[in-house]
């Protein structure tokens, strides 16, 4: 297991040299300047997450829509736009990375 912790951190070394991590670090110092706006950016994430996890099927589209709507504000934002399509660069890059691992093991 230990060669498994090695390997680990310098994973984890990688992503935070990405541009896409750099651009992460910087957006989110940048939305968390304005106090208001950090808290209702993680109002949203937090709501998001919430949403998703208690929806299924084809009700997720409809509440989404109606959702995204609501929030469309933060969207309007260039530093909570920044920040937003920041976090999501880098989940996406954390998500392929786990893909990739479940495909080279077999896992079905």
């Amino acid at each position: 297991m230990a060669g498994f912790e090695k390997e680990k951190k310098q994973i984890v070394k990688i992503i935070k040299g990405s541009d896409e991590f750099k651009a992460y670090v910087a957006a989110k110092e940048a939305a968390k300047a304005d106090i208001d706006l950090w808290r209702q950016i993680n109002a949203y994430r937090n709501q998001r997450t919430e949403l998703y996890a208690r929806s299924n099927g084809d009700e997720i589209y409809e509440k989404t829509d109606s959702f995204e709507s609501s929030y469309a504000f933060l969207y309007a934002n260039p530093v909570a736009k920044a920040y937003l399509d920041a976090e999501l660069a880098v989940c996406r890059m954390v998500q392929e990375l786990g893909f990739a691992v479940v495909e080279a093991l077999g896992f079905e």
